[in-house]
């Protein structure tokens, strides 16, 4: 069976808590978000540093990158660069370009999203997982 026969799970459900269906840039755009907003959690109640520690692992296990988003108040115009590109059968990965909002300053900043996918099974019928985490990009 192809992926294209597979449903997809990317951890987005609709109000009747039926999975829908994003494509990869969006469910990146999603997860960048979501990595940011935990920095933020973080950052703003210390109380919870650990707990929202091991969420942020999900993400990224890349302690500069987490210092690097800290300050940014906002994350914005987040874009694909160029095409993703195949690893193998269950991984791709994505140049995303983006700008943060600091003190009222605008910067830009680029990551490398890495998105493993794998088939599960749920009552019988087979869909596709997506996990985003992020990384710094390599330098050529």
């Amino acid at each position: 069976m192809s992926t294209e026969d597979l449903e997809i799970v990317d951890d987005a459900y609709d109000y009747a808590g039926k999975p829908m269906k994003l494509d990869i840039f969006e469910l990146t755009t999603d997860k960048l978000v979501e990595f940011h907003e935990l920095i933020q959690l973080k950052a703003e109640y210390p109380n919870f540093e650990n707990e929202v520690a091991k969420n942020l692992k999900a993400f990224t296990t890349n302690d500069s990158l987490i210092k690097r988003l800290e300050n940014a108040t906002q994350i914005m115009d987040i874009k694909q660069i160029g095409h993703s590109i195949t690893v193998s059968d269950s991984v791709q990965n994505i140049k995303i370009h983006f700008k943060t909002l600091r003190n009222d300053e605008e910067k830009t900043d680029s990551i490398l999203a890495i998105i493993k996918s794998k088939p599960i099974f749920i009552d019988g019928t087979e869909l596709l997982s997506r996990k985003v985490s992020f990384s710094d990009l390599k330098s050529p």
